[in-house]
């Protein structure tokens, strides 16, 4: 179960700095659209990822001027941040202590510029509205867009639902000590929720299909798993349980 738009900003970050984040990062995140593909279609996939591109163009730093200082950077309690980082134990990070106010005062406009560019990106891509909110409207009307069957398009309206209400129990309020709006906060929770659960709505999707077409062999489970309903949660109690202790000679594969 592992946001459509969230494997596209990830996968395409990493396609763009392969070379900064590793080989091993890159075929992860390559994998990541390699099962977007398979479970939402080439056709949405490749919408997304021009949608990406256009976007992260459209947001980037240098063609949108001067950053706009952010309420939750400047009102943030940053004598209480910097004594926080001064009792770490780390004699390294003692040594760099000596903020000056000039010094904070870059600090705060590089995060401002991130915090934007950021919620430029998600507007951009259909994840949040015009006050920076995730609209599980605007992000249901996009996955309406893509050819998928209803069972999956259930699970996936299930899933963002889910981590909509998960994302509105953060306890984000009060928080002086923290120079990065809840809208951020709540986005980027959201995005990393619906993209574990989308992932297993398309693995029940791909079981869903593969049972039908009689691509798993139950006659060496003796009936243990029996008290199950069907042969998809059959299926899907043998992956996780190989995902948990390992693989199990099931020979489920005819």
């Amino acid at each position: 179960m592992k946001l459509l738009t969230a494997v596209s900003v990830l996968a395409c970050v990493a396609l763009a700095a392969a070379g900064k984040t590793g080989l091993e990062d890159f075929w992860t995140r390559y994998g990541g659209i390699k099962i977007m593909k398979s479970c939402l279609t080439e056709e949405g996939t490749k919408k997304w990822i021009d949608l990406l591109h256009r976007a992260l163009t459209d947001c980037n730093p240098s063609s949108q001027g001067s950053s706009v200082p952010v309420d939750a950077v400047e009102n943030a309690d940053w004598d209480g941040i910097l004594s926080e980082v001064a009792a770490k134990p780390d004699a390294r990070t003692r040594r760099s202590i000596a903020y000056s106010a000039e010094k904070i005062r870059r600090i705060k406009d590089k995060l401002s510029q991130k915090i934007e560019t950021f919620r430029c990106v998600m507007r951009a891509v259909k994840v949040t509205d015009a006050n920076n909110a995730v609209s599980t409207d605007i992000v249901m009307a996009q996955y309406r867009k893509l050819n998928i069957s209803s069972t999956l398009m259930d699970d996936i309206e299930q899933a963002v639902m889910q981590c909509h209400a998960f994302t509105d129990c953060l306890p984000l309020e009060g928080r002086k000590n923290l120079p990065v709006p809840a809208d951020v906060i709540k986005t980027k929770a959201f995005l990393e929720c619906e993209k574990y659960l989308r992932y297993w709505a398309c693995l029940k999707n791909d079981l869903k299909v593969k049972v039908s077409k009689g691509a798993f062999d139950f006659k060496g489970l003796d009936g243990s798993l029996n008290y199950l309903k069907n042969d998809e949660s059959r299926a899907a109690a043998i992956l996780l349980a190989e995902e948990a202790v390992g693989p199990d000679n099931y020979n489920l594969y005819e």
